[in-house]
């Protein structure tokens, strides 16, 4: 029944904007017996409100329709982690974020993230926060790894960044 679900959901990159994954299968006793229960575990992450409940309803309905088929019974707990927010290129913080990438030596280069970090709750608090990317190569796989270049780099931006929030010339 599990496999009959993920196989009718959309994962990956659904959209332009969506993306969704089940990365937890859990469940079964032995190789040779048939699990009584299985917990499948995902997420679906959105810029757009409409999409991302497009998708969840997408997940819902797909696990919903293989225990239907299969004669299975199922709950489905949908809980947000956290919101996603904007930040405007015009913003002190933002404004500030370039200014110190620029005196680092860095391009201050944006770009939107379907990530989840302490942004995220900073925002949701009505403090206006970005995130300086970590250089992180392929992220979220089983190789995902941090140059020692990029980790000196991120730290060379973080006291531009202190220097720059205090006016201190970086």
């Amino acid at each position: 029944t599990a496999g009959a679900a993920l196989a009718r959901m959309r994962l990956g990159r659904v959209d332009d904007v969506t993306t969704s994954n089940v990365g937890l299968i859990e469940g079964g006793s032995a190789v040779n017996v048939v699990p009584a229960n299985v917990i499948l575990r995902g997420e679906a992450r959105s810029f757009d409100a409409v999409k991302l409940q497009a998708q969840l309803d997408n997940m819902e309905s797909s696990v919903r329709g293989a225990c239907d088929e299969y004669g299975a019974t199922c709950e489905i707990q949908i809980e947000s982690a956290y919101r996603g927010y904007h930040i405007s290129e015009d913003a002190p913080v933002t404004k500030n974020a370039i200014a110190a990438a620029h005196a680092a030596g860095f391009s201050g280069t944006l770009r939107d993230t379907l990530g989840g970090s302490d942004a995220n709750a900073f925002n949701e608090k009505g403090v206006p926060t970005i995130v300086c990317g970590t250089g992180m190569e392929k992220i979220h796989t089983h190789d995902e790894f941090v140059s020692q270049k990029d980790l000196v780099d991120l730290t060379l931006l973080a006291i531009s960044l202190a220097k720059t929030a205090a006016g201190a010339q970086p």
